[in-house]
């Protein structure tokens, strides 16, 4: 399911250009709407840290050293890129299920599903 990067907040271009949009759409998923600080020395953080939960030690060093001497930043939500997901997600769904069946699973009405389903100006 690929997504043009144009579609992502500013500030999160420059993280996925870094580590990658999936891993980008994990820290967003999970610090979402949070300021997070990325260490130089991520190694010295216990391995159940959630940061090294969402993205592996290399990826968090390059972090570390993208913001090095800056503020943390805030991990923006993010939310019309993960509606492109959201809908995109749909549509392949939709090979297989009815508009009932994809409005239980994504929490929607019918009538948005057919809306998605009808309008392709997102992909």
């Amino acid at each position: 399911m690929a997504i043009a990067e144009s579609n992502l907040p500013k500030s999160l271009i420059r993280i996925a250009r870094e580590i990658g949009v999936r891993k980008t759409l994990k820290l967003v998923k999970l610090f979402g709407g949070t300021r997070l600080y990325f260490p130089v020395k991520p190694e010295r953080l216990p391995a159940t840290h959630p940061l090294l939960q969402a993205i592996d030690l290399e990826d968090a060093r390059k972090l570390g050293l993208l913001f090095r001497g800056q503020q943390a930043p805030t991990i923006p939500v993010a939310s019309r890129y993960s509606t492109l997901i959201r809908n995109t997600a749909i549509r392949a769904d939709s090979r297989r299920l009815d508009e009932n069946k994809l409005a239980r699973k994504y929490g929607l009405t019918a009538r948005t599903v057919r809306r998605i389903l009808a309008d392709r100006r997102e992909l």
